[in-house]
């Protein structure tokens, strides 16, 4: 994969945008988001995000997910 020049991670981001999942900085939660199904090239929907670096509820795939802001951090986005 090609180096991303700009931080654009998915906690840059506001509730309801439709993004393009890129890669991610920790491969270790890399593997754990791709068992869950967020796979580099697919589009997901952040549904809501609990303040003070809180959880995210995402949809991807007709499907809803939570993940911890740290997570949330470690994917690339466009």
């Amino acid at each position: 994969m090609e180096p991303v020049l700009t931080n654009n991670s998915l906690t840059s981001h506001h509730e309801h945008e439709m993004l393009k999942v890129l890669e991610f900085t920790d491969q270790r939660l890399g593997s754990r988001l791709m068992s869950m199904g967020v796979l580099p090239g697919s589009f997901l929907t952040i549904e809501r995000i609990a303040p003070y670096r809180g959880g995210y509820c995402l949809r991807i795939n007709d499907k809803k997910i939570a993940i911890r802001y740290r997570e949330a951090e470690s994917i690339i986005v466009e």
